[in-house]
């Protein structure tokens, strides 16, 4: 599990990164794809996983804000 968050960690920041650089599309896979790991690890529960893929700009979630 410890590998798979990091990896989830890394792709939420590839996706900031990308949005700060006004790469909107590449910053939402990015997005999406932690959120799809955080979910598949227990950290986000399915409905919070499907609240944070409805936000064009999601909030970052617990886990990974706790941890930045």
């Amino acid at each position: 599990i410890g590998f798979r968050y990091q990896e989830a960690e890394i792709l939420w920041g590839l996706g900031t990164t990308q949005h700060a650089l006004g790469h909107a599309d590449e910053a939402r896979s990015y997005w999406l794809h932690s959120i799809a790991i955080l979910h598949e690890i227990g950290s986000v529960t399915a409905a919070e996983a499907e609240k944070l893929r409805r936000q064009p700009v999601p909030d970052i979630p617990p886990m990974i804000r706790r941890n930045i």
